[in-house]
């Protein structure tokens, strides 16, 4: 991810969290991606301290948690 983050499109960063969110059972670091994002490139839209990227993070994490446990009864 750390690769992603600094040379990778956002859209291929979205698809390689989507899928770390999948395989592995608690991915709570996309968080921290999340942050590292907006402080990365959050400057570069001129916004001072944007959370947009960690708060999409926070809902990916807890639909991703909805969606496995759902997905696990219905097997």
């Amino acid at each position: 991810m750390i690769v992603l983050i600094a040379w990778a499109p956002w859209w291929i960063i979205v698809i390689a969290a989507g899928v770390f969110l999948f395989v592995y059972n608690s991915y709570y670091e996309i968080i921290i991606w999340g942050l590292c994002l907006d402080e990365l490139y959050g400057a570069a839209y001129h916004i001072p301290y944007s959370l947009v990227a960690t708060i999409i993070a926070c809902g990916a994490l807890v639909a991703a948690h909805f969606l496995k446990k759902s997905l696990l009864l219905y097997k």
